[in-house]
């Protein structure tokens, strides 16, 4: 039984990696309209909620976008290297230090920001790459730190 499971938690672990990137392409496929309303309608959500609690705040919207656009790069990449560090680990795979997993979300990156050069109103920009390298990084530690404090109870026997 264990090595059922074990196998399929490995498949899964994979699923999700080729799911989240097939999420991120879908994302960097929409022509800039759609991808403005989509991030424009959060950013008021958010600003709504925000105006909620401090009714006197000032917030501009275009600006409050933007930021909210680099967050989204931040935290979609951080996500995809939290997926394939954990693949790549549950896999046994030789090798599957931080480094691989870094080079495949720069190079995912830099393609994707590739594509959106052939997307209607889209454009490639090298920032969007550092930001998506920043958050692969943060990702990895934030994996790492987890997987060290999460050993390091069990051998205290917590």
């Amino acid at each position: 039984m264990g090595n059922r499971m074990t196998k399929t938690v490995r498949i899964l672990s994979w699923l999700f990696v080729i799911l989240w990137m097939v999420i991120i392409i879908n994302l960097s496929s929409q022509i800039a309209d759609q991808s403005n309303q989509l991030s424009r309608g959060m950013a008021d959500r958010l600003i709504k909620a925000i105006k909620s609690i401090y009714p006197d705040a000032v917030i501009d919207i275009t600006s409050f976008n933007s930021i909210l656009r680099d967050l989204a790069h931040f935290f979609v990449y951080m996500i995809m290297a939290v997926l394939l560090l954990n693949a790549l680990r549950r896999s046994s795979i030789k090798g599957s230090g931080i480094m691989p997993v870094m080079v495949i979300c720069i190079i995912f990156a830099v393609l994707d920001e590739t594509m959106q050069l052939s997307v209607e109103g889209r454009g490639a920009q090298f920032v969007d790459v550092v930001i998506d390298s920043l958050g692969a990084g943060f990702g990895m530690i934030l994996y790492l730190f987890i997987a060290r404090v999460k050993g390091f109870r069990k051998r205290e026997g917590n």
